[in-house]
């Protein structure tokens, strides 16, 4: 008995383990990813950038850098929906870089105080984009912009600031 207990305990231990991992993980984001076109830049799909940040995308391309842009809508808008989005796009498109904005349906254009609109730097680590710099785009550089409802100019002023602070790379 003592040999069942022995083997079956760190067995149901590994079994527990394994459960909580799986259902821990992240949700998927409230977006379907479109497929990339050859030499998209830009996932507009709240249709609030018009292809007015393609060009300040460039700069970061001339860089080696493979920065896109994602905005979409989703009653679920939040930090983190903001963060699942751009890793999903990140990892579809095989990005080095994802500006990335959500709001609730109508937010992007709202005045209203209670208004839930967030935006977001996402690269595949903190090797490539170090999180004091992403921490500077969204907590610093964008917000001016975001507080009147520019979102040309945050997303260009994103990737200004990034194609200024970022060394270049090999492509």
């Amino acid at each position: 008995m003592s040999r069942w207990l022995a083997f079956g305990l760190p067995l149901g231990v590994a079994a527990v383990a394994l459960v909580v991992v799986l259902v821990a993980r992240d949700p998927e984001p409230d977006l379907e990813v479109p497929p990339r076109d050859a030499g998209q830049v830009s996932a507009d799909l709240a249709g609030i950038l018009d292809g007015q940040v393609d060009d300040a995308l460039q700069a970061l391309a001339d860089d080696g850098w493979d920065a896109v842009a994602l905005t979409f809508e989703t009653p679920a808008a939040n930090q983190g929906e903001a963060q699942r989005g751009g890793r999903a796009l990140l990892e579809a498109w095989d990005a080095d870089i994802v500006l990335v904005a959500v709001a609730e349906p109508g937010d992007f254009d709202s005045e209203a105080e209670d208004r839930r609109r967030f935006f977001g730097v996402e690269a595949p680590s903190a090797f490539d984009v170090p999180g004091d710099l992403r921490e500077d785009v969204t907590d610093r550089v964008v917000p001016p912009y975001a507080a009147d409802n520019d979102w040309v100019g945050a997303f260009r002023a994103g990737a200004e600031h990034l194609a200024q602070e970022l060394e270049p790379r090999d492509p």
